[in-house]
């Protein structure tokens, strides 16, 4: 992910301060959110369903727990994993690659038993680090159920940045979720948290959860992003 960072940094020391020059900054931007999609061709895939050849940027994917999600803000920010594994893409670099016109967000998922579901949301954004990488979430379709406009408008969390609304307990440390999202609640309604420690096998605590398909924690889980 150093790659990322450097380039990151590049960009924020070439936007000017100066508000007369904000359509230079407007194209900087832009023509930076270009080479970042281009950096990050290799990693795309081509998906079925209504994304069908359509190329997409994971930007999370996880299936046999061999990389740690149980980590703290800086490490959600920047990102952490392998790009040819299991890896959270990084909140700075998904603000930035949603940051100009409209994102879709197709989430895949699969069980213990193999069996596979999907779901599709047509607007997908997340704001800066000054607005704790909220969330605008909206427009489900799939087969999955829809587990995640209810997180829509709300702030991400970890275990050790507590942006939720429950004031007694830091919900991304409760061991029933143990996992970085945008929580408001530990669990209401037909949540998700596909970044928790990862469980064994089906379990109620902790995993990646999709309860608007199942209960139990899940074996796999992929989120991707496109351009419209």
């Amino acid at each position: 992910m150093e790659m990322y960072e450097a380039k990151i940094k590049s960009w924020e020391d070439s936007i000017p301060t100066n508000l007369d020059k904000i359509d230079d900054a407007k194209k900087q931007t832009e023509t930076f959110l270009e080479s970042m999609w281009d950096i990050l061709h290799h990693e795309q895939t081509h998906l079925n369903g209504s994304f069908h050849e359509t190329v997409e940027q994971v930007i999370q994917k996880r299936f046999n727990g061999t990389t740690e999600f149980y980590r703290n803000w800086e490490d959600y920010e920047n990102g952490f994993g392998d790009l040819n594994g299991e890896f959270w893409l990084g909140n700075k670099i998904i603000a930035l690659l949603t940051s100009i016109g409209t994102h879709e967000l197709r989430i895949n998922l699969e069980d213990w038993d193999e069996n596979k579901r999907y779901a599709n949301f047509k607007n997908f954004k997340i704001d800066g680090a000054s607005d704790k990488y909220r969330l605008h979430i909206s427009g489900y379709s799939g087969d999955a159920g829809d587990g995640m406009t209810e997180y829509n408008g709300y702030y991400f969390s970890t275990y050790d940045r507590d942006h939720d609304t429950y004031s007694s307990v830091n919900c991304a440390a409760d061991g029933s979720i143990k996992g970085a999202w945008w929580l408001y609640n530990c669990w209401s309604g037909q949540g998700a948290s596909l970044n928790g420690k990862y469980t064994s096998g089906p379990s109620y605590n902790a995993g990646i959860i999709y309860k608007a398909w199942k209960y139990q924690s899940l074996k796999k889980s992929t989120m991707m992003i496109r351009r419209v």
